[in-house]
């Protein structure tokens, strides 16, 4: 982490969050805007750091640990969650000033959530492959109760396994993410509470309402669902249809992790974004 950057804790509804914050040690300078960046199941803030440096000189950016990752707050079998709650949390008790909020898959599920419900508090939004699919389906991370759940078996897996383990692994199947980009992901693998996978809670919603609940300026990032992305052509035109606030990005011989994999044109396509959002 950059040594400038500075990291912390708020409480939410009473339960930890921790955070990374790229203003300096000295403080936030007056009149920066502020963006929030919310990372997917299993991740952790940190997952963001390439994207966080690449807006730090224009931007107050803020990477929370979600509850159950990374330092924040562990959790009890079956407890029950409000991830978007706890986002308006950070954002209230931060003081960040409408901050622009951005997620990749479960954080850009939450991203659309927050919203759909807290419109006051989000000035523009970008989602990263969000797990929206049609038709609908019951979606393993989020499914506590779901027989032979593969994400439940992915996470007890986890645990006998080390950090170079994981890092040897993933190196296989991702060949040409940048080492740093590697170790992050792989770091947020070890610090998950495998009870997350129990917890009662919702980070995707009715899809479709929520999007066509968003009221303000939305940049959906679409990828190759042959090599693992999620939103399909189909679906992105589903929310474009139903919200003209929705825009959408497709980037090329990307999967899931859009941003890991081709991180220049996410870039590109993201400060164009940005760009309309502040003319």
């Amino acid at each position: 982490m950059n040594t400038n950057w500075t990291e912390g804790d708020i409480l939410a509804g009473g339960k930890r969050i921790h955070y990374y914050r790229t203003g300096t040690p000295a403080g936030v300078p007056a009149g920066k805007p502020a963006m929030l960046l919310i990372h997917g199941l299993t991740d952790n803030g940190l997952t963001w750091e390439p994207i966080a440096e690449a807006f730090a000189d224009e931007y107050d950016v803020v990477m929370p640990d979600a509850r159950g990752h990374g330092k924040s707050e562990r959790m009890a079998p079956g407890e029950k969650l409000d991830m978007i709650a706890d986002l308006a949390g950070v954002i209230t008790q931060l003081d960040l000033d409408r901050p622009v909020v951005g997620g990749h898959s479960m954080g850009a599920g939450e991203t659309a959530l927050l919203c759909a419900r807290f419109p006051e508090l989000v000035r523009a939004a970008f989602l990263e492959d969000p797990p929206w699919r049609y038709p609908q389906l019951p979606d393993p991370g989020v499914a506590a109760n779901m027989p032979n759940n593969p994400f439940a078996s992915f996470i007890a897996s986890l645990r006998d396994k080390t950090l170079d383990q994981l890092v040897a692994e993933g190196r296989k199947d991702h060949p040409n993410w940048p080492d740093e980009v590697l170790q992050r992901w792989c770091e947020g693998k070890k610090q998950i509470d495998p009870n997350f996978i129990t917890a009662e809670k919702d980070f995707i919603g009715d899809w479709q309402k929520v999007a066509a609940a968003i009221r303000c300026p939305t940049l959906l990032i679409t990828a190759d669902p042959e090599a693992g992305a999620i939103v399909t052509p189909q679906v992105a035109q589903i929310a474009q249809e139903d919200n003209s606030n929705i825009q959408m990005a497709h980037i090329a011989s990307a999967g899931h992790h859009i941003r890991f994999a081709q991180q220049e044109k996410y870039l590109e396509v993201l400060r164009e974004f940005l760009r309309c959002v502040w003319c």
